[in-house]
Formats: C-alpha cells, structure tokens, sequence
C-alpha cells in the first residue's frame, strides 16, 4: 500500500455504526468517520487500539450530534509507517473535520499563552495546545529536525509579534489625538 488513502479505499474499508463503537477492533490501525452521505469527515490513526482511541475522542461530541455516522477501519502492524499514512491520506482526502495539513493560519484554534505570577512574585508562561496543534508541532519539529520546543517558541515569538503589532496599531490613534 503507498503512504496515502484514496477516498474510494477508505469508503471500502469495514466499518461498523458510530453507535456500535464497541466493536471496534482493539488493535492499531487507521479509522475515519463517514457521514450518512458518505463524505469522510474525520482521518484518525492508533497506535494501541481503535476502539480505545475512539472512546476517548476529543470530538465525541461533534460525532455524537451527526446521524447515521459510521467508523470505518484499516488494521495493521506496522505502526511504524502509521503516522505516515495518517497525514498523507489526511492531506489527499481533506476531511472536514482534520486540520494537521492546514498552514498555521487557517487554523481555527490558535495557541494559547498563559502568563501568571507566582506568589513569590516569578513570572511563568504556558502554550495551551489543542490536538490537532501537538500533531502539528510534532511533524514541524521532525520536518525541520529541531525539537518541538523550538517549534513552540517559534510560534509564539510569531504571534506575540503579531499580537504586539496589533496592540500598538490600536494605541496608535490614542497618540495621535493626546
């Protein structure tokens, strides 16, 4: 099989009823979610067990509300090449649901930078990820051959550059009529 997954092969895979998940098989492989329509909305991979990945989904609500939604799966033991396949098929099916092969910013969530002060007065900054972002960060960081921390710091230099920008454009007329 090559690294990505056409629509066709991935509506050919079996696939049980969302509200049937227990029957999911409980090894590593890809799944993705089908619409009633037939449109893939969701590209996901585990590494460990499907049905375990599925039960804990971050969007279980967002599935939850879609009728007829169907879980369609790919099995395998290289696990090694899964993650691969995983972003490649996500890049050349585009399900809706799927934002890793969207550039930073089309992104709906942004990073978000959490700055607080200690009682003994240190200041501590934290970057709040959601999913999609980690996998990002974790692909930039094996792409550019760097560490995902330097991705993070690459980003949110990025965006408190814009952010800081944006603060003195809007402070800009206050000057202006003082």
């Amino acid at each position: 099989m090559q690294d990505a997954m056409t629509a066709d092969e991935l509506l050919a895979l079996p696939w049980v009823a969302a509200d049937c998940s227990s029957d999911l098989p409980r090894t590593a492989g890809l799944y993705c979610a089908i619409s009633e329509t037939g449109e893939i909305v969701y590209v996901g991979m585990s590494k460990v067990s499907i049905r375990q990945r599925w039960s804990m989904h971050h969007r279980r609500r967002v599935f939850g509300q879609m009728q007829g939604l169907r879980i369609a799966f790919w099995i395998t033991s290289e696990c090694d090449r899964l993650e691969r396949v995983e972003r490649e098929t996500i890049l050349h099916v585009s399900p809706t649901l799927n934002r890793l092969g969207l550039p930073f910013g089309q992104r709906t969530h942004r990073p978000r930078l959490t700055t607080c002060r200690t009682a003994k007065g240190e200041i501590h900054r934290s970057v709040n990820l959601d999913a999609d972002m980690a996998a990002f960060i974790a692909d930039e960081a094996r792409a550019q051959s760097t560490s995902e921390n330097s991705i993070v710091r690459q980003a949110v230099r990025a965006y408190m550059t814009v952010r800081l920008a944006e603060r003195d454009a809007e402070r800009e007329p206050e000057r202006i009529s003082a």
